[in-house]
């Protein structure tokens, strides 16, 4: 029952937080660096970060969790993440497959919503450090979690990851 409470308030919270997502449609993954140079950047020129450059953004993120009070590797972070010319901020989020079920599909879902959560957890952050030059430290934000677009997955034996770009603006 607990688990079941967990999952609708956590499925709640996402619907209510994220954007309509059929307004938006998916880019593909090319290779390049994440900055855009061009100050006028539209949807169509908005480059996706590869999978090298998600799994660099998910060390940082790691990084930082390990040293909450470390602003230089905040800034580190964002300036990777955060795309000021497009207003876009790309964060990852990661959760655990039960052991147990990890081929189920439900199983999946639940960790997809739950890594759905964790990258949006970081792009708050992000969005904070951007507006304070990085003052504030890892684990004493509290502000409401900016809605997001899902733009890739990756599900492994234990492993869900998703790539999430949230709006600047």
């Amino acid at each position: 029952m607990r688990r079941l409470w967990a999952f609708l308030t956590l499925t709640v919270l996402i619907c209510s937080c994220s954007e309509h997502t059929d307004k938006h449609p998916r880019v593909p993954e090319t290779s390049g660096t994440l900055s855009t140079n061009e100050a006028t950047a539209t949807q169509a020129e908005l480059r996706v970060p590869t999978a090298a450059e998600v799994q660099a953004l998910l060390a940082r993120q790691d990084r930082i969790a390990q040293q909450p009070q470390d602003a230089a590797l905040r800034r580190e972070l964002g300036q990777k993440a955060l795309d000021m010319n497009a207003g876009v901020v790309w964060s990852v989020g990661r959760a655990k497959l039960p052991s147990t079920s990890a081929s189920s599909h439900i199983a999946q879902s639940q960790a997809e919503l739950a890594a759905r959560v964790d990258a949006s957890r970081w792009a708050a952050y992000l969005i904070e450090w951007q507006r304070n030059d990085y003052a504030t430290a890892f684990g004493s934000v509290h502000t409401n979690i900016p809605g997001g677009e899902v733009v890739s997955k990756s599900v492994t034996d234990s492993t869900c990851l998703v790539l999430l770009k949230t709006s600047l603006r």
